[in-house]
């Protein structure tokens, strides 16, 4: 019978078995396939990643323009008040400024101070102003950065204090309070005029 037929190949199953291992591993076509088809799972396995929600995406790119957007227009801004308040200063008075303790002559290099139209951007300055870490800087401030266009102007903080404290041609709260483009118990938040805060982060 079928049974019993199948019962007399029992002993012979092992050695049949380990002769079919040795012709699937002794060949090197049905080992290259076998290494293909692994290969094929490993990369699709590692190619299947976790679906990511694309949608927040674009949103949070849009927020992120928004901020950008409505920063170069506050500073763009800033700029524009700046050289209104110079333009309708006195032209005779303005060669003055570099003498009478605001800005420097413009004879003289940026490492010396800025230049009296420049002053208004030291208020950007930790030394300068009463805004947190987040909302000044620490050694220079690039006038391209806040508004100038193609100026190429640097204005070093730490000149500052000494060449721009008594700047009557912009005497503005949302530019320099009673003329010190360097005052650090003022916050500076143009367009809005600078309010006390707790003095410049240290």
């Amino acid at each position: 019978s079928a049974r019993a037929a199948f019962a007399a190949t029992l002993p012979f199953l092992p050695r049949q078995l380990a002769a079919m291992k040795r012709r699937l591993f002794g060949s090197p076509v049905l080992l290259w396939l076998l290494c293909l088809e692994l290969l094929t799972l490993i990369c699709a396995t590692s190619l299947r990643r976790p679906q990511v929600e694309t949608a927040a995406v674009p949103v949070a790119l849009s927020r992120v323009n928004d901020v950008g957007r409505a920063l170069y227009e506050e500073r763009r801004a800033y700029k524009e008040a700046v050289l209104s308040k110079w333009r309708s200063y006195p032209g005779s008075m303005r060669k003055r400024l570099g003498m009478g303790g605001c800005g420097v002559p413009d004879s003289w290099p940026s490492t010396s101070g800025p230049k009296a139209e420049f002053c208004p951007f030291c208020r950007w300055c930790c030394k300068c102003n009463a805004n947190d870490s987040m909302n000044c800087e620490t050694g220079i401030v690039d006038v391209d950065d806040y508004g100038g266009e193609h100026t190429g102007v640097v204005v070093f903080c730490d000149k500052c204090e000494a060449k721009c404290s008594q700047c009557p041609a912009f005497n503005d709260m949302a530019l320099c309070p009673r003329g010190d483009c360097c005052d650090n118990n003022m916050k500076h938040q143009p367009p809005f005029n600078a309010t006390y805060g707790a003095g410049e982060y240290r």
